[in-house]
């Protein structure tokens, strides 16, 4: 296993992301989305978005619209840097989550294995 994906971390975002979130979309998007939006994205109960934790360091991001038992990746971005092998952890995390609704009242699961 690459050492940069022994300490990459996957967790549900919040609002004190949202800095680092900022930041990352406003590098690799040509069109990045607001604030307003990810703020109004997290308070929607079919919605899951998640980030990508290195040393204590928010390095990417993924969203998913969920419906019934679908999902559909609504944006996905992740931190430019000059470690590729940290961008392709944070890549592969991302492409190997399972973004799925519960029916106990709206919690998220995103279970990933490397």
């Amino acid at each position: 296993m690459d050492p940069a994906a022994a300490d990459l971390v996957i967790a549900p975002m919040r609002r004190r992301h949202l800095p680092a979130v900022l930041a990352i979309e406003e590098q690799v998007q040509p069109r990045p989305w607001s604030e307003r939006i990810f703020r109004s994205e997290l308070g929607q109960p079919n919605r899951c978005y998640l980030v990508a934790h290195h040393d204590a360091e928010v390095v990417g991001f993924a969203g998913a619209l969920l419906v019934v038992d679908e999902g559909h990746v609504t944006n996905v971005a992740v931190e430019t840097t000059p470690d590729s092998a940290l961008g392709a952890c944070v890549a592969a995390a991302v492409q190997k989550a399972s973004f799925s609704k519960t029916q106990n009242g709206g919690s998220f699961s995103y279970p990933f294995v490397f």
